[in-house]
């Protein structure tokens, strides 16, 4: 794994779970504590030295302690060929529909805005990702999620795809993907964002010698960064106390 300093990467995490401690304690005073609906979301923030030269698709990490709970309600997008098989899985809080309902031109984008609002989490078949997005309005590129590769038991990849988390490659040079919530605990989110670093160095090209800067953050919060890639020993300038200058033969040339 990369020469990342964990231990900077924990005292960012313990930093980003006593502000959202404090700010729910402030809430419970003002009593607004009804705005705090799910625990804040915590994110792994890569800042890359340069674009990637080729779009690469999203990719699936594995991580060590999933952040989707029973609890969450997931909705869960497949391609009509896979209708009639998925209609007699039963998971809890987990709602299969078609693709087709959402690429009729007919339901209008409030009624998909509601129903996108209805579920925590949606994951989308791979088979149709591409053209999801265009096909259901921005409201989804808004909810939490990733895309499922369905191969063998469809049970057990809506399964592997909640215990995981989506990196998708940006055109640009910084990417951010969740790696779990603050009541997590810090310990479990520290194995996560080890996870995830393993994840980046798996699927980044040219393995993790891209990445600039670490940082975790929430929605609300600054980016707090616990690693950063030092420049190479040819591209580090001498500084101006290292460097003898000759004052008179400036001053000569300068015609002072």
């Amino acid at each position: 794994m990369a020469s990342v300093d964990f231990e900077l990467g924990k005292r960012a995490l313990q930093s980003l779970i006593k502000r959202e401690q404090h700010l729910r304690k402030k809430a419970e005073e003002r009593d607004t504590l009804d705005l705090f609906d799910n625990a804040a979301m915590i994110s792994l923030r890569v800042a890359l030295k340069h674009m990637c030269k080729k779009r690469l698709a999203p990719k699936r990490i594995q991580l060590a302690h999933k952040f989707i709970t029973p609890e969450n309600t997931v909705l869960v997008i497949v391609s009509d060929s896979l209708e009639k098989q998925v209609e007699e899985i039963v998971i809890p809080n987990v709602t299969f529909n078609t693709f087709t309902y959402f690429k009729d031109r007919s339901v209008s984008f409030e009624q998909k805005r509601n129903f996108a609002s209805s579920y925590d989490y949606i994951l989308v078949d791979k088979v149709v990702y591409p053209n999801y997005a265009s096909a259901m309005g921005k409201i989804f590129k808004q909810k939490r999620g990733g895309i499922v590769r369905f191969t063998g038991d469809i049970e057990k990849c809506v399964h592997d795809a909640m215990n995981s988390t989506f990196m998708f490659i940006p055109s640009g040079t910084t990417l951010s993907f969740p790696i779990g919530d603050v009541d997590m605990g810090e310990e479990a989110l520290l194995e996560n964002l080890r996870a995830a670093i393993h994840g980046l160095e798996r699927f980044l090209p040219h393995n993790f010698g891209m990445v600039q800067t670490l940082g975790v953050k929430t929605a609300t919060s600054i980016d707090l960064p616990f690693y950063h890639s030092l420049p190479k020993e040819e591209d580090v300038y001498e500084s101006d106390d290292e460097v003898e200058l000759d004052i008179d033969a400036l001053a000569k040339e300068a015609d002072l």
